[in-house]
This record gives structure tokens, C-alpha cells and sequence, in this order.
């Protein structure tokens, strides 16, 4: 199987140490849960997130290790607290790492509450950092009781992609519009997340542009543009001159 190198980012007991080198060794026992399809797994308190072999180039680190290191450099935003990375020289690596409890944007928005008033500065939060999330959607962060977390690490863009801040960050609220279709206080949000990011973009045309490209995502699943105007508690009419408008502008978006 190969030598295994490990590092450890806490005081570990010895017993989740065996644990989880047997768990990279042999796989997942039948007490874990599986989260994600053959990537992680909920074991107790804690996720395991298995990566599989990849470069061997020495100078690329395993994504286990990158994803740890991402949880140092992305502070202030939280994100899970690494604990331990198993490594093998094939760059076939593990992540054990704190599992989040909470609750996800979509089972909120309608009671509303300290979570939906925290979401439009945890999102400026990100990009004022420059930090964006290749797949950004709704079960990649979570309200913890406290805070909202960054999930999923391994979806992080490189520092490069922040060249493309304003097109992401356009990308991050229709993904957010797409998954909420289009429900209640939305814009409103958008409208403070504007404020806290200190944007200077025209709050009509940037919110024109975020629904356009929602429904361009709608459209990419092929689903009716509409499913994207159709959530719980949409308040805002939309006429169907303005939904062919608001079409025409995701077609050329």
C-alpha cells in the first residue's frame, strides 16, 4: 500500500490515529455514514474526506494537505477545523477533519432569523478576501448556530480566478437565486450584500444579471427558465415581457 506520512493540526489521541490509518488502509466501517459518494463520511464527531491518487509530482501537495492548509490561509471565514492528513507518495490522500453541524440556507430562508440577516455578510465576507468556490451551491455552507461555514474546500479557485471577482461573484448569487428560486427577501439580501461588499454596481442591472443567469442554470438542467422564478414566498411579479427580457439576457449572458 505504501508508506503513509502523517500530520497532525491538534493533540490527537492515539486511538483516532490507529483509527484512521486502519480507515485509509481499508475503507469505511459499516458505523460510518456516507455524505458524499465514495468521497466522505461522517465517523462520529468527526468527517474523513478520501481523496484517490493523483500526480506524484513532489512539488504538488495531495489535496488532503491543500485542503488543510485552506482552512488556515481562508480565516476569518470559518471553515471545518482540519485534524489530521494521511498521505502516500501516489498523493493518494485522507482528511479527518471536525464535522459541522447545522442547517442549510434552504430549510431557513423562510423563518428568516440570525442566519438569513448573516448570509449577505458572509458572502461579501468571501469576496471582498477574494476567495470564490468553483461549485458554489447550497450544501456547500452551513449555519452553525453561530456563523455560516464554508464547506467543501477542494472547490476553492486558485488565487488567478480572483481576476474574475465580478463575473464569480455574479455566478455565486445566481447559484444561490437558482437554488432559493427566486423566494422572498432575496433581492433584499443582494441589495446588503452590495452595501457590505462595497460594490458600485447598479442595484437594477446587477440583480437583472443574477435572475438572467439563474435561469440560464435552469435552462442548462433542462428545466422551464421559470423554475427559477418560482420559489417559496416570491413576492416580485414578473411580466411576461420582462421574463423575455430577462431571457434574452441569460441566452447572451
Amino acid at each position: 500500500m505504501g508508506q503513509v506520512r502523517a500530520t497532525a493540526f491538534a493533540e490527537l489521541e492515539p486511538a483516532f490515529v490507529e483509527r484512521s490509518l486502519a480507515w485509509f488502509d481499508k475503507g469505511p466501517t459499516p458505523d460510518d455514514v456516507e455524505l458524499k459518494p465514495g468521497r466522505v463520511w461522517r465517523s462520529g464527531p468527526y468527517a474523513i474526506k478520501y481523496f484517490p491518487p493523483r500526480s506524484t509530482s513532489p512539488l504538488r501537495r495531495s489535496k488532503a494537505r491543500r485542503n488543510a492548509d485552506l482552512h488556515f490561509s481562508l480565516a476569518p471565514v470559518p471553515t471545518p477545523r482540519p485534524l489530521l492528513v494521511l498521505e502516500r507518495a501516489s498523493k493518494e490522500s485522507l482528511l479527518a477533519f471536525e464535522f459541522v453541524e447545522g442547517e442549510f440556507l434552504d430549510n431557513l430562508w423562510e423563518a428568516g432569523g440570525p442566519a438569513v440577516a448573516a448570509f449577505p455578510r458572509f458572502l461579501a465576507d468571501m469576496h471582498r478576501r477574494r476567495i470564490f468556490h468553483g461549485d458554489f451551491h447550497l450544501r456547500n455552507f452551513v449555519w452553525n448556530s453561530r456563523d455560516w461555514v464554508l464547506l467543501d474546500l477542494d472547490g476553492v479557485r486558485p488565487p488567478l480566478h480572483a481576476l474574475r471577482g465580478k463575473t464569480l461573484a455574479f455566478e455565486h448569487w445566481a447559484r444561490v437565486h437558482f437554488g432559493l428560486r427566486g423566494a422572498r427577501g432575496l433581492r433584499a439580501s443582494f441589495e446588503q450584500y452590495m452595501e457590505y461588499a462595497k460594490v458600485s454596481w447598479h442595484p437594477q442591472l446587477a440583480w437583472m444579471r443574477v435572475v438572467a443567469r439563474s435561469m440560464k442554470l435552469a435552462r442548462q438542467r433542462g428545466l422551464d427558465t421559470a423554475y427559477a422564478l418560482e420559489g417559496p414566498g416570491q413576492s416580485e411579479t414578473i411580466s411576461p415581457a420582462r421574463q423575455r427580457m430577462l431571457g434574452l439576457v441569460s441566452w447572451l449572458s
